[in-house]
């Protein structure tokens, strides 16, 4: 059992010391360099700044140079990679600290970060990093600093820091431990950055080109495969293919004898995409295979069916039969933002006007899968729009802010209605570590403001642009927004709110916040602002492939940043206990 003694800094096992910073046990503390502006280059010697420190990392955040002779000639400390370590000693924290990194260049140190040669014989640097950012050390060092404007400590009080030292067997084993999790940390946050990457490049190319979830070939593609225009190994990899029951009956209903050849090689090509037959959306008697669709609404099926009769009326070369069985794929390849290719003039007309994408065969061949057009916010997809939240049916709806506006005395840490507060609505969503809450009572009295599932939420004031949706993982029935928010609530059915939700976080629009917020030293929007908005807007179906594909990241971010939320808790406790000798190691 570890016995323990009283020191300056607290109980310690009997077989650790305290010891000052600036002890020769320690090591050799040396400020840094003071460098006049007119010494800077754009290359040579590197010179980092306070801003490169970070707690246990390097942050690599300047890109300041000297030349070497300049170097030279100031008789600058160049600093020794991966063996010296970095203190600074101005904010934020004070006294943070890294191990010195590899830079592919030599570098020296700014004034106000302090190079710690370590003595190797007595301590291992790994873990003095470990203890000069561990929240003891960092609360002392904030104490011992000074100053009106910019707190700094000064070299000396730095090396008056008392910090334990067990012995180096022991050091050796402690920063093994930690640093097996901070590799970890670093493993997820590496994960994080990159998918956050992809997740910003996906987000821009889906909102202002839209996406290809793959092609639905009407029958007589079939035909066109068939004559050798192109064979179905060639068709692009890249994309998926889908058929419907539909084009196989179309193609076992060839009774001519003059045809059944023609009829077998055709089945022969469906057998190709065979695997990618998916349901039609609606069921028609004598028409749909039971097993082979939904039993839809079929609204949108009847409106298309009812436009294809008044286009082949004029032409009388379809029967009821093929205008049923065309409407079915057409409404299919709606519903599920597939791309119609097809040769039949009035298909393509009716799939369009109902919000699908349809294109020939020959513009399929040419890679012509999607037209542009030029709009007020940049080239989108032709059959997208571009609205004004005022005119697309979105409510904006501001706060209470009158007489009953909750002063600091009606908040309390449990209550009947949560009320935002601005650290509740983050760039990436709802947060909720830190909470305060209104009475039932003083929620009957306030008007406007409150919200209902699956409204959207945005920031207007501060830090202007956050959104957070209302939707059903939040797990609290009543909310009021505060006065530095407004609800944004959707009422068109067109519309999907997730994707609403998405748009509000993309560059695009982000940038159009900033643009028009007005006020200076608190930038801010107001209803009128927020309300004239102009949006893409693509076709429903398309809103909702495009919103389904960023939650899909959205979800597999939010399990890597609880992964990482959990490795930080688990480092924190030990070193908590590693760092205090309550818990001891094997050596």
């Amino acid at each position: 059992m570890t016995k323990f003694k009283q020191t300056p800094i607290g109980e310690i096992p009997e077989d650790w010391e305290v010891m000052r910073l600036g002890d020769k046990e320690i090591g050799k503390l040396k400020d840094g360099d003071w460098i006049l502006k007119k010494y800077y280059t754009s290359e040579g010697v590197r010179l980092l700044q306070v801003g490169d420190i970070g707690i246990g990392r390097f942050l690599d955040k300047s890109n300041r140079f000297i030349s070497y002779d300049s170097a030279k000639k100031l008789s600058c400390t160049f600093v020794r990679p991966k063996e010296d370590i970095l203190i600074s000693r101005m904010p934020e924290p004070i006294g943070r600290a890294c191990i010195a990194p590899e830079l592919p260049y030599p570098y020296i140190v700014a004034v106000d970060i302090t190079i710690l040669k370590v003595n190797k014989k007595r301590v291992d640097k790994r873990f003095l990093v470990y203890i000069l950012n561990s929240p003891k050390i960092l609360a002392e060092a904030m104490r011992l600093s000074a100053g009106a404007t910019r707190s700094r400590i000064s070299r000396k009080n730095l090396e008056n820091l008392l910090i334990p030292l067990p012995p180096l067997p022991e050091q050796h084993k402690i920063a093994e431990i930690l640093s097996t999790v901070d590799n970890a940390i670093q493993k997820v946050s590496a994960v994080i950055a990159k998918t956050e990457r992809l997740k910003r490049g996906l987000m821009q190319e889906l909102l202002t080109k839209g996406i290809i979830n793959g092609f639905m070939f009407d029958t007589n593609i079939f035909d066109a495969i068939l004559d050798g225009k192109i064979s179905v190994d060639q068709l692009p990899t890249k994309y998926n293919y889908y058929i419907t029951h539909i084009q196989k009956d179309e193609i076992e209903n060839i009774k001519k004898t003059e045809k059944l050849e023609r009829r077998s090689n055709l089945l022969e090509i469906f057998k190709k995409l065979e695997q990618n037959v998916i349901l039609t959306e609606t069921t028609v008697f004598d028409i749909s295979r039971w097993d082979n669709s939904k039993f839809g609404e079929g609204d949108l099926y009847d409106r298309i069916l009812l436009k294809l009769q008044e286009l082949d009326e004029k032409t009388g070369k379809k029967t009821k039969e093929n205008q049923i069985r065309d409407a079915l794929i057409a409404e299919t390849s709606i519903k599920n933002n597939l791309i119609l290719v097809s040769n039949d003039k009035n298909l393509r007309l009716v799939t369009t006007e109902f919000g699908g994408h349809a294109i020939t065969f020959e513009q399929f061949l040419k890679g012509e899968y999607r037209k542009f057009k030029d709009s007020e916010i940049g080239r989108i997809p032709e059959e997208w729009e571009v609205v004004r939240l005022v005119h697309a049916n979105i409510e904006v709806i501001d706060g209470d802010r009158g007489v009953n506006y909750p002063k600091q005395s009606d908040f309390s840490n449990k209550g009947f209605c949560l009320f935002l507060n601005a650290k509740n609505v983050t760039e990436s969503g709802f947060k909720f570590t830190e909470t305060q809450f209104i009475s039932k009572e003083k929620d009957s009295k306030m008007g406007k403001g409150k919200l209902k599932r699956y409204d959207i939420v945005l920031t207007t004031r501060g830090t202007i642009g956050n959104v957070g949706y209302y939707d059903d993982n939040v797990p609290y029935e009543h909310i009021r927004i505060n006065s530095g928010m407004v609800i944004l609530r959707n009422k068109n059915k067109n519309i999907d709110n997730k994707f609403l939700c998405l748009l509000f976080r993309t560059p695009f629009l982000k940038t159009q916040i900033k643009r028009i917020a007005y006020g200076t030293a608190q930038p801010q929007l107001n209803v009128r602002i927020i309300k004239n908005f102009k949006i893409p807007l693509p076709p429903l179906p398309e809103q909702q492939k495009i919103a389904e594909i960023l939650s899909t990241m959205d979800k597999k971010l939010e399990l890597e940043k609880k992964r990482k939320e959990k490795l930080e808790r688990i480092k924190k406790g030990l070193m908590n206990d590693l760092l205090t000798g309550r818990r001891r190691v094997k050596i």
